[in-house]
């Protein structure tokens, strides 16, 4: 259900910069960052933890599935979240495998399982360059 790899980084924006470059190699857009960290001090609740979500997403795959169905429209855009699990230590990124979300919403559209898998492969190559 998940893909996860560990960096040996520990800033967080130099991480995220590394992570876009990589998708911009492979045609991927970072379309927007939620740091759930800032967010949530930003509304006074104690959140100390490293926890960032960005949304990425290739124009020419998305409109080929969402066409197919408009219903993976839910699934889109991907999603990758940069955290830590231990304060100032190595930072994770994980993503949710989208040949799994495409199962859950079409299981027998063939052209969204075929483009989730082609996605999924370039999502983790996208998360590899991070190491």
């Amino acid at each position: 259900m998940y893909y996860t790899v560990e960096t040996s980084e520990t800033e967080p924006s130099i991480l995220i910069e590394r992570f876009k470059q990589s998708c911009q190699k492979r045609q991927f857009g970072v379309l927007i960052s939620h740091n759930f960290k800032q967010k949530f001090n930003e509304k006074q609740i104690e959140y100390d933890e490293e926890c960032i979500v960005c949304e990425i997403c290739n124009p020419v795959i998305a409109s080929s599935v969402v066409k197919s169905n408009r219903m993976i429209a839910l699934a889109l855009p991907c999603r990758v979240m940069i955290y830590s699990e231990v304060k100032g230590g190595p930072l994770k990124m994980t993503t949710m495998l989208p040949t799994q979300l495409i199962g859950m919403i079409d299981s027998d559209n063939e052209t969204a399982a075929k483009e989730a898998k082609i996605v999924e492969q370039i999502s983790k190559e996208i998360m590899d360059d991070c190491k």
